[in-house]
């Protein structure tokens, strides 16, 4: 009797474990180009991806399709992915999915309705779409009524409001129409560039990708309502917080994560890491360094030697504002113990802006962020701990002349205290001692 194979039982057990614990797949496919990704798991991911793979083809026109028997290829939507991902994640037993790859081709009839020249912004003769109550805009028609008693309008009325003088702009638009367009269009209006503003629907960031048929599947509009409205806002950006370690002796691993609320992005990290999403909206950076006593840092994964690290992001509104006026940057931040070389990055950085609110004829008006409210905004996490962290997070913008005397002076602000900065424990060589140090012009 041949002798039993066991070697050969235990291989294929273990191979349909580890084929049964395999993250599902999919084929990103357009024309010869074939990409297998691990299946994503919300639909803007997959809309990332797909970008990231097909970079020559415009991000706004992109759009997915899988093939459905007796439909063909149809176009996957934000709504219909989370009921998709579970079958394209089971789909067959013949290898993955294969989701197509297209360029979204809107004829003309998708293109943005302009109003009469002479109503640039919604006349008051209309009703008034900006002040639609929550619970009309969450309707849906009755599935009693009669389609052709509800039909909905081949046109809406979308009033976009802003956050700066309440300004106002009105477009006619259709359901196929782009939202890239909608987006193109009030750049054209507002005279910025499309990074430098965005929209919202009911406190939510609108997408850019996708038609306005798109936005009203999923925030469940009232289709039949042909007054819709949004809100614009500027981008508040968070310029060059720089993160410096000093440990007392050298440091061969160190961990440094920044965590940001769901109201902000990265727009920039050096060295260059990947943010990850966590739980309950927030994005995370980690770097992994080495640090020596006098601040040079090696950064583990790439090998970059580096003075501090870099970070960068951005917000849809702004909540604080400055409330002092007359800033004079290098005194304040030696009280706040900056060294002379944090000093000397900060004013350099920022003298551009300062000098451009100056040369306009106003004074600047500032404030430096409580370290505890900055960090309820962008938390710092570092393995192992530091024995003391300053952080310091500078809000300023120009002020006209008439409205300085409505301004407190800085004089005699204590700034240690403002900000909380604990001074002794700052100069200290013999602590593990962190600086980082940022600021924001509010517009």
């Amino acid at each position: 009797m041949a002798p039993r194979n066991k070697g050969k039982g235990r291989a294929s057990t273990s191979n349909q474990n580890m084929t049964s614990s395999l993250k599902p797949s999919l084929i990103l496919q357009r024309g010869k180009r074939s990409f297998l990704i691990a299946l994503p798991n919300s639909f803007a991911h997959a809309m990332a991806e797909t970008r990231r793979l097909f970079p020559k083809l415009a991000p706004d026109t992109l759009v997915l399709e899988r093939e459905v028997a007796g439909f063909g290829w149809v176009r996957l939507t934000v709504s219909g992915w989370e009921s998709e991902s579970a079958a394209l994640s089971t789909q067959g037993g013949d290898g993955p999915a294969v989701v197509r790859v297209e360029v979204d081709s809107w004829s003309d009839d998708g293109d943005v309705v302009q109003p009469d020249r002479k109503r640039k912004r919604c006349s008051s003769e209309s009703p008034e779409p900006f002040k639609l109550p929550r619970a009309v805009s969450k309707a849906r028609v009755s599935p009693n009524v009669r389609p052709n008693e509800t039909a909905a309008p081949s046109t809406y009325r979308l009033t976009i409001i802003g956050s700066i003088h309440e300004a106002q702009y009105c477009l006619h638009i259709k359901p196929t129409t782009p939202m890239s367009k909608i987006f193109e269009t009030m750049a054209t209006k507002v005279g910025m560039a499309r990074d430098e503003f965005t929209l919202t629907y009911e406190g939510d960031k609108v997408s850019s990708f996708g038609t306005f048929a798109a936005l009203q599947d999923f925030y469940d509009m009232d289709l039949t309502d042909p007054d819709v409205l949004l809100n614009w806002h500027l981008v508040a950006r968070g310029g060059k917080p720089v993160i410096y370690l000093f440990p007392p002796t050298p440091l061969d691993s160190a961990a440094v994560s920044v965590a940001l609320t769901p109201e902000w992005h990265f727009c920039a990290l050096y060295p260059v890491v990947d943010p990850v999403k966590q739980g309950e909206g927030e994005t995370s950076a980690t770097w992994t360094v080495s640090a020596q006593p006098d601040g040079s840092l090696v950064d583990l994964a790439s090998g970059l030697e580096l003075k501090y690290l870099f970070w960068e992001a951005e917000a849809y509104r702004t909540t604080s504002t400055p409330s002092y006026l007359a800033f004079d940057p290098s005194k304040t931040l030696a009280a706040l113990s900056l060294h002379t070389t944090a000093r000397n990055n900060f004013i350099t950085y920022w003298l551009s802006h300062f000098t451009r609110i100056r040369d306009a004829g106003q004074h600047i008006g500032f404030r430096f962020l409580a370290q505890a409210d900055y960090e309820r905004a962008a938390r710092l996490d570092f393995d192992p701990k530091p024995d003391v962290v300053t952080r310091v997070f500078l809000l300023f913008k120009g002020v006209d002349a008439v409205e300085a005397s409505e301004w407190r002076k800085p004089d005699k602000v204590d700034w240690l205290k403002e900000v909380g900065v604990e001074v002794d424990k700052v100069k200290d060589e013999s602590l593990f001692r962190v600086l980082e140090w940022g600021g924001m012009e509010v517009v």
